[in-house]
C-alpha cells in the first residue's frame, strides 16, 4: 500500500473560505447568549461583530491568494532545494526525486526507476517554469543527478555528462541544462516559506514502512536458514509405526536393531550392534516414511539427505562434506543419518577413483561409530541393492538388510484404512472388496494414497462441485453432502497405471 504523505496542510481558496463560516457560527452563538441575558440585543454590537469578522475574512483570503501566487512564482531552484531537503531526510537508499513540468511529463521518468534498488520514497515535484525533466536519487548517503535529457549536461567543472549518465551532487554545484543553468542550494532563498507550503508543488509517496517490513521478513528467512545449518532436521511430529501399514515384518526388525538400541543404549552396552541398515525395494513402498517414523518413535535427531548431496565437483570436498555430516550427527546423538538412493554412494569400487575415495571415507566413519559405540545409526534406502559394494554389508556396518515389498492383501487393507481415516467415505463402500481390487493391481503404499485422492477427485466431478467452482457458484454447504462412494473408488482403480505410465499427458502432443 502506498502512503501519501503531505509535507504541509493543504492551503487553498476552499479551505480558506471555511474559516469565516466557522467564525460566523461563533457570532450566532454570541447572539443567542445575548438573547438569554437581555430581552433586546444591542443591534449595533451585532453589526460591529459581523463587520469585524467580514474584514478579517477579506484579509485572510487575500493572504492565502498572495501565498499561492508567491509559491507559484518562486524560483525553480528554491523549489528544488525543498525537494532535495526531503530527499536528504529519507533513510538509506531507494529514494527518488522526480521533477517535470506537470504530472503527464512525470510518466516519462518512470523508466529510470529500474535501478538496482527498490523504490522506498518517491518525491514528485512539478513546476511550469522548467522545460527539462530531472531525476535525483539517494543511494546510501549519496545524492545523484541523472541526465534524463537528450543532450549532454555541463557540470560546474565544465565536464560533460552524457544522456543516461549520473554524477554525485553537492550544495553549490551548478549544472547547465539545455534551457539554462540551475544551482543546487542547501535551502531556498525566497521570502515565502516554500517548505511549509510545499504541497502546492510537491507530493511524497512514502512506503518505507512496507519496505522495511518486507526486508525484515526476508532477513528473518535468511537468519532462520543460517540457524538451521548446524541443526538436524526437526523430528517428524505425530508419526508412529501404527500409521505405517503393510510393513509389519520390516517394522519389527527396525525396532529390534535400531529403535531399542537408540532408546535403551544401556541394555546393549558391551554387545556389538550394527550401526546401519539398508531398506531396499521398489519405489513408493514407504522406505523414507519408515526412516522418519523410526526417528520420531525413538526421539532421535534425523539428518535426511540424498546420497548425491555429498558429491562435490572439487577434489577432496566430498570427503570433507561426509566428515562434517558424521560430526554433526555425533554431536546431536542419539541421531539417525538417512541416505536416500544410497547406491549412488555405495556402488562397487573400481570404476571411479574419486567415488572410491568418498566411499572409503564413508566406510571409515561407519567403522568409527562402531569402535566408539556412538548412539548414531545410518539408514540407507535403494532400489538397486545389487549395485552396493560388498564392504557395505559386512558386520558392524550395514549388516541389516530389510526388503520393503509392495504390501500383501492384509497390508493393503491396513494402508487403505490409514489413508481413508477421517475422509467422507460412503457407508456402503466395502473396503475389503476395494482392498482386494487394489491388491490385484500390485499397488504400493504411495499408489494407494494416490488412488484415494483420485477417488475423491472423481467424487467432486460426479457431484458437480468442480462445475460449480468453474462458475464461481461453490458453497461450503456442498461439501457437507459429499461422500466418496464405490463408483469413485472403482473409477480410480480402473484408471490406475503403475510406474512411469502413471502420468497424465498435457500439451500439444497429447
Amino acid at each position: 500500500m502506498i502512503k501519501l504523505v503531505s509535507t504541509s496542510p493543504t492551503i487553498g481558496s476552499v479551505s480558506l473560505r471555511i474559516n469565516p463560516i466557522q467564525q460566523n457560527i461563533g457570532i450566532m452563538q454570541n447572539i443567542k447568549r445575548v438573547d438569554k441575558t437581555t430581552k433586546s440585543p444591542d443591534t449595533s454590537t451585532i453589526l460591529e461583530l459581523a463587520a469585524d469578522n467580514y474584514g478579517r475574512a477579506l484579509v485572510f483570503k487575500g493572504i492565502s491568494e498572495k501565498i499561492k501566487n508567491a509559491v507559484t512564482r518562486a524560483p525553480f531552484e528554491d523549489k528544488l532545494a525543498v525537494g532535495l531537503q526531503e530527499l536528504r531526510r529519507s533513510q538509506g537508499g531507494g529514494n527518488f526525486l522526480l521533477i517535470a513540468k506537470n504530472l503527464k511529463e512525470i510518466k516519462n521518468l518512470t523508466q529510470y526507476l529500474d535501478l538496482p534498488a527498490p523504490v522506498k520514497k518517491l518525491i514528485i515535484l512539478t513546476d511550469e517554469q522548467i522545460k527539462e525533466n530531472l531525476l535525483f536519487t539517494k543511494l546510501g548517503q549519496t545524492i545523484t543527478i541523472f541526465n534524463t535529457t537528450n543532450s549532454p549536461i555541463i557540470t560546474s567543472d565544465l565536464e560533460m555528462l552524457p544522456p543516461g549518465a549520473a554524477i554525485e551532487v553537492f550544495s553549490g554545484d551548478h549544472f547547465r541544462l539545455p534551457d539554462g543553468w540551475i544551482e543546487i542550494k542547501e535551502k531556498p532563498d525566497t521570502d515565502v516559506d516554500l517548505e511549509k507550503h510545499s504541497s502546492l508543488f510537491m507530493q511524497v509517496l512514502d512506503y518505507t514502512t512496507q519496505f522495511i517490513e518486507l526486508a525484515q521478513k526476508h532477513n528473518k528467512n535468511i537468519i532462520d536458514f543460517i540457524n538451521t545449518i548446524d541443526k538436524p532436521e526437526e523430528k517428524s511430529k505425530g508419526l508412529t509405526f501404527n500409521a505405517v501399514g503393510g510393513q509389519d515384518t520390516v517394522i519389527e526388525a527396525l525396532k529390534k536393531n535400531i529403535l531399542f538400541p537408540l532408546k535403551y543404549p544401556d541394555v546393549f552396552d558391551g554387545f556389538m550392534v550394527s550401526r546401519g541398515a539398508i531398506l531396499y525395494g521398489p519405489p513408493g513402498t514407504g522406505k523414507t516414511l519408515l526412516a522418519q517414523t523410526l526417528a520420531a518413535e525413538s526421539g532421535a535427531s534425523i539428518f535426511e539427505l540424498c546420497a548425491t548431496d555429498l558429491a562435490d565437483k572439487y577434489v577432496g570436498e566430498s570427503e570433507k562434506n561426509c566428515r562434517e555430516l558424521f560430526s554433526k550427527a555425533v554431536d546431536a546423538q542419539p541421531s539417525i543419518i538417512y541416505f536416500d538412493e544410497i547406491d549412488a554412494l555405495g556402488k562397487a569400487r573400481g570404476e571411479d577413483k574419486y567415488g572410491d575415495k568418498l566411499l572409503a571415507q564413508f566406510l571409515s566413519l561407519m567403522s568409527d561409530l562402531e569402535k566408539r559405540g556412538d548412539n548414531v545409526f545410518v539408514i540407507g534406502s535403494t532400489n538397486r541393492k545389487e549395485d552396493l559394494d560388498t564392504a557395505f554389508t559386512r558386520s558392524g556396518r550395514f549388516s541389516t538388510l530389510l526388503e520393503v515389498k509392495a504390501p500383501d492383501l492384509k497390508g493393503t487393507r491396513q494402508i487403505l484404512d490409514i489413508h481413508t481415516k477421517g475422509k467422507p467415505i460412503d457407508e456402503d463402500v466395502d473396503k475389503d472388496d476395494i482392498a482386494k481390487r487394489i491388491y490385484e493391481k500390485k499397488m504400493t503404499g504411495a499408489d494407494i494414497a494416490l488412488t484415494v485422492k483420485e477417488a475423491f477427485s472423481h467424487a467432486l466431478e460426479r457431484t458437480g462441485i468442480y462445475e460449480s467452482m468453474k462458475k464461481n457458484a461453490y458453497s461450503p454447504l456442498m461439501k457437507e453432502y459429499l461422500t466418496i462412494n464405490t463408483e469413485d473408488f472403482i473409477y480410480a482403480i480402473d484408471n490406475f497405471k503403475s510406474g512411469a505410465n502413471n502420468r497424465t499427458p498435457v500439451g500439444f502432443k497429447k
